[in-house]
């Protein structure tokens, strides 16, 4: 719920950068792509010159991993009645804002476009232990599970929420199939070079020191392809 907050106020934000006006035809679009970062958007295009769009957007992703169900946890104890696990638990969003260009190919429904982007990431990471219990009749059954969030009941389990901000640049090829008179069909592939900046930690509980130290910088190449759906305005004057 906090996450889909995040991504609603992204939204408002971005229909007060969109400037709407019918009589340049501009369009915006529904998109969906592979990208975790970005797994969902929406984006505005303006014409500005003969055969070049102004492009505004957002964007939302999840993306995460649970190590519980059928998957088993790393074994750290064992005795004659009992099994001790510990689980790894992550997950994550990113939701942000992007501005760039787009150039069509002639009178062909192919572009490319190039944009910058401002994103804020967020981590929830966790560590936890699960122990299994040998009964009577011969049945490994679960002991009681302690919460991922506050408040521990095992003071082995740690927990940590980071946070990011996320500048990137994205480079994306695009065919836009006339649908009708009001519509397009957008197609695209896309890579996106973005480098995330620590802005510290909340939600801290870290006793055996799992999380110590700052995560290292790193430069990521995120490429994906999406589909969506774009309504022209003014198309039905």
């Amino acid at each position: 719920m906090i996450a889909l907050k995040k991504f609603t106020i992204t939204f408002i934000g971005f229909l007060f950068l969109a400037p709407v006006n019918a009589q340049d035809k501009g369009d915006l679009g529904i998109l969906i792509t592979t990208s975790h970062q970005s797994r969902i958007g929406i984006e505005y295009r303006k014409p500005i010159a003969e055969k070049y769009k102004l492009r505004i957007g957002a964007s939302y992703g999840e993306h995460g991993n649970l190590f519980w169900g059928n998957r088993r946890g790393e074994i750290i104890t064992v005795t004659d009645s009992s099994i001790t696990e510990r689980f790894f638990y992550y997950d994550g969003f990113q939701t942000g804002l992007r501005l760039g260009a787009e150039r069509q190919f002639g009178n062909s429904m192919f572009s490319v476009a190039a944009d910058i982007s401002v994103d804020y990431k967020q981590t929830s990471s966790s560590f936890q232990n699960n122990t299994l219990y040998l009964q009577e009749n011969g049945v490994w059954e679960n002991g009681p599970i302690t919460t991922i969030f506050p408040a521990f009941s095992d003071p082995s389990d740690a927990r940590i929420t980071r946070h990011f901000l996320v500048p990137g640049a994205r480079l994306s090829f695009n065919m836009n199939i006339p649908v009708g008179k009001s519509f397009l069909l957008n197609l695209a592939a896309a890579g996106t070079l973005n480098l995330p900046v620590y802005m510290g930690a909340s939600q801290v509980h870290d006793p055996t020191g799992h999380f110590g130290g700052t995560p290292p910088s790193w430069i990521n190449l995120d490429t994906n392809v999406g589909i969506g759906i774009r309504y022209i305005f003014g198309s039905r004057n």
